[in-house]
């Protein structure tokens, strides 16, 4: 499998590729995929499982990228340890169970979290999968992906690409708007929402809980939250980071990825 991601500018490319392409060499020992620059593009090749999570790697190190304006080597190799390669974590699911990328096994729902979840993707308007960097979350929107045909939107990256030229006011007041344009653009009745960190950026003055509730009125959301749960609260971020929120569970519907066989 081939996937092909718009570069726009040599400064990215230096970024993902790492000093003397020390980045693409992580990427094929970790993902077991090939990097090649080509016509401004990026390519990625290797198994369609291989290249599905590499892929989510490297849209979330661009839209970071493109965020922050700069990513130093030491900032890019915590993505490297903190990505879910291909078989990190549960894929997900077949008629009444789980189901794994790498043998494509049913697995029956052991726990009550993991009844929670298939029951959660089905039933609710809005479902956060909740739980702390590599712990299979995107690797379980893929497989929904797979399943359902639903898209799998990138939302740091398609924040990134809309955003760029707008001033850190406008950025704040469009962003709802932008975010709807985004969703609307498909015609699926259920979206999927992965790498959501730039909604907590606290530049942007924006409430993500009500903000990714809201995308709900018209879609079934299904939304990666890249944080946990402390004593019936759902948290993202530790208490001391200005990008700390923490919201009463009383009104949401959360799951874990987290299977064990």
């Amino acid at each position: 499998m081939r996937a092909t991601i718009p570069i726009e500018s040599p400064d990215e490319v230096r970024v993902l590729l790492g000093i003397n392409d020390r980045n693409a060499r992580h990427f094929r020992k970790k993902y077991g995929v090939t990097l090649t620059v080509r016509n401004g593009s990026l390519q990625l090749d290797g198994e369609e499982t291989d290249v599905l999570a590499a892929q989510q790697l490297v849209e979330q190190i661009v839209g970071q990228y493109r965020r922050r304006g700069s990513l130093d080597a030491e900032q890019v190799e915590e993505y490297f340890k903190a990505g879910s390669g291909a078989g990190d974590g549960p894929s997900l699911m077949n008629g009444d169970g789980f189901v794994r990328d790498n043998s494509h096994r049913t697995i029956a729902p052991r726990t009550e979290g993991q009844r929670r979840y298939v029951e959660a993707l089905r039933t609710s308007d809005v479902t956060f999968c909740v739980g702390p960097a590599g712990t299979g979350k995107t690797a379980a929107l893929q497989a929904v992906r797979r399943s359902t045909s639903a898209p799998l939107v990138n939302v740091n990256l398609e924040l990134s690409r809309r955003m760029l030229e707008l001033t850190e006011r406008q950025r704040a007041l469009q962003l709802p708007g932008v975010l709807r344009e985004v969703i609307d653009n498909y015609d699926n009745e259920m979206i999927l929402l992965d790498n959501i960190e730039v909604i907590f950026d606290v530049g942007l003055k924006q409430d993500p809980l009500r903000l990714v509730q809201g995308l709900s009125r018209n879609k079934t959301v299904v939304a990666a939250w890249n944080g946990t749960i402390v004593e019936d609260s759902l948290t993202y971020a530790a208490p001391d980071h200005p990008e700390y929120r923490r919201y009463p569970m009383r009104d949401l519907l959360v799951a874990s990825p987290e299977v064990t066989t």
